[in-house]
């Protein structure tokens, strides 16, 4: 075992237990969301990677997660676009870092959707858990008459998992709705269920005690707050034009 390794295992458990560490949760979500861990001891490829939207999540990726990772690990995660995608990842190529991740729960390959224990120890690092929860894997969007009805929804293929998110959310006076949704790729059928987050309260509750980070989420919510509506189907470069402009 390296030196290296024992000193990262050493401050990773330090985030690990501590009850106020609110940032390694969220870290710890991200990872579950859109991140991938790979480890292959053959050829030696031993690597993290968070990945998200060339436009849409670049400022988040770039602007928060990057330096979350170097505030807590100390590594400067590397940006490389994917070909032929509309697509960013951040990447670490660190064995070391790996191996530690892997030590406390999170694992290689085919991801598995799990709540860690450790973020359930008090509300702070479960809101950040949360928080990365809908940064990641949470649409917001606003439907009914000109798009005014605000809802936060995700699709999940555990339904352990999903209900679990369902129940945590009740802790902060957050209500959901869970449904079946068939989804058809490539001629496969898959049974995934959906979490729907419905109504003006229940977003401002999201605001009040989760928050978001991911600025595709809070640039729609600003136009709405400033509009009473979002329209559909809008880049976030195009709502950073709306939102410069008077009326809509």
């Amino acid at each position: 075992i390296s030196p290296f390794f024992i000193i990262l295992h050493a401050k990773i458990l330090s985030l690990y237990s501590s009850m106020d560490n609110i940032k390694f949760s969220e870290f710890f979500c991200i990872m579950l969301g859109d991140g991938n861990i790979y480890s292959n001891s053959k050829n030696g490829n031993h690597r993290i990677v968070i990945t998200g939207h060339s436009e849409e999540d670049y400022v988040y990726l770039v602007e928060y997660v990057k330096p979350i990772i170097k505030k807590l690990f100390g590594f400067n995660a590397s940006l490389w676009k994917h070909k032929n995608k509309n697509a960013i990842a951040l990447a670490v190529y660190s064995k070391s870092f790996v191996n530690s991740l892997l030590k406390y729960g999170l694992v290689a390959g085919p991801k598995t959707m799990k709540i860690p224990k450790f973020v359930l120890k008090n509300k702070r690092q479960l809101a950040s858990f949360l928080r990365g929860v809908g940064d990641t894997d949470f649409s917001v969007v606003f439907t009914k008459k000109k798009h005014s009805y605000p809802m936060i929804t995700a699709s999940f293929s555990n339904l352990v998992f999903v209900q679990k998110i369902k129940d945590l959310l009740f802790r902060f006076n957050i209500n959901s709705n869970i449904y079946e949704v068939s989804k058809t790729i490539k001629g496969k059928t898959y049974l995934e269920y959906q979490i729907d987050i419905y109504g003006e309260k229940n977003l401002y509750s999201w605001l009040k005690y989760i928050g978001f980070s991911n600025p595709k989420h809070l640039t729609k919510i600003a136009v709405w707050k400033k509009f009473g509506f979002c329209p559909s189907k809008t880049t976030y470069k195009e709502r950073l034009v709306i939102l410069k402009q008077k009326t809509l």
